[in-house]
């Protein structure tokens, strides 16, 4: 595994490059990336690709607020010639952005700011990740990233895969609060996508099928006495529970059904509990949720 800080200064129209290579197997690569206040054309991102291949995934971040992914080859020339538009605005010019890529055999999860964007194919072996930048001209500073991480295990199945939830859950003991859902790939393949969120030290992690895939820090100095649904384990909700399975594990809390509009899909139902949402589609669990709540207002409630 390599992590730590980086940053990359072009000093010319070439954009620089930091990659490495990597061993064959499955592989996730995520970074928190800081572009230079005011540089709008200044661009940041992560690859992913075979150098015997020639073919590269980048997802790269605009000064602007916006993304793209692409295929680009080892020299970056194909880049340049791709537009920009239609643009997916990932946050307001000047703020950091996490991005990140996990890699299972041939398919590759792309991660925003915590959410999965996209799946896209690259070739899964002879594998070269890294990071990426562009700046209009060498006057501006360096484009950052802190907090990257380059890890890779051994691409033979799911019991090979590393959790590394487990090594969290030693390290900063059960998360305060989190928000986890249950989807397909474009193969038909179930994944998981969790965020656990720590009061203390202030921090968000996310996890795809338990791989670590991004960081972000939070500010959670709250003025209000906040109460944390500490009682729930992330763990314990799987794939494909009832809501009898649900209520089994956590009981009866008078769950409160909400109405899901026909345009968010058929067969879709939410249910609202003690600091906990449960998001159901054909009857079977696709999101979880839990909540802080604000101590003050639950005091001034009738």
């Amino acid at each position: 595994m390599r992590e730590g800080r980086l940053c990359l200064s072009p000093t010319g129209p070439e954009p620089a490059l930091a990659l490495w290579e990597a061993a064959p197997g499955d592989l996730a690569i995520q970074g928190q990336i800081h572009l230079p206040v005011g540089a709008q054309d200044a661009t940041g991102g992560v690859m992913l690709g075979s150098e015997d291949s020639g073919d590269y995934l980048l997802i790269q971040v605009h000064g602007s607020g916006a993304w793209r992914l692409q295929h680009v080859g080892a020299d970056m020339r194909e880049s340049a010639a791709i537009p920009w538009g239609p643009l997916d605005t990932v946050g307001p010019p000047g703020e950091g952005y996490h991005l990140g890529l996990l890699r299972e055999g041939d398919l590759v999860t792309i991660v925003v700011n915590g959410e999965v964007v996209a799946f896209e194919g690259v070739a899964a072996k002879g594998a070269r990740a890294g990071f990426v930048a562009s700046l209009p001209s060498s006057g501006e500073a360096g484009v950052c990233y802190a907090d990257w991480r380059v890890e890779t295990w051994p691409g033979e199945g799911a019991a090979a895969q590393a959790d590394d939830r487990a090594f969290v859950l030693a390290e900063l003991g059960a998360p305060d609060a989190f928000r986890l859902s249950f989807d397909r790939d474009p193969a038909g393949g179930l994944y998981r996508v969790e965020t656990w969120t720590y009061a203390d030290p202030g921090a968000a992690l996310t996890f795809v099928d338990g791989v670590f895939i991004e960081l972000q820090n939070l500010d959670t100095a709250f003025e209000e006495i906040v109460a944390w649904p500490v009682e729930y384990d992330p763990l314990a909700f799987t794939a494909e529970m009832t809501l009898d399975d649900v209520l089994a594990l956590i009981g009866d809390q008078g769950f409160v059904s909400v109405e899901i509009p026909a345009e968010f899909g058929e067969g879709m139902s939410l249910y609202a509990g003690d600091q906990i949402i449960l998001g159901f589609t054909q009857g079977l669990l696709e999101y979880v949720e839990t909540l802080a709540i604000n101590v003050d207002t639950l005091e001034e409630a009738p």
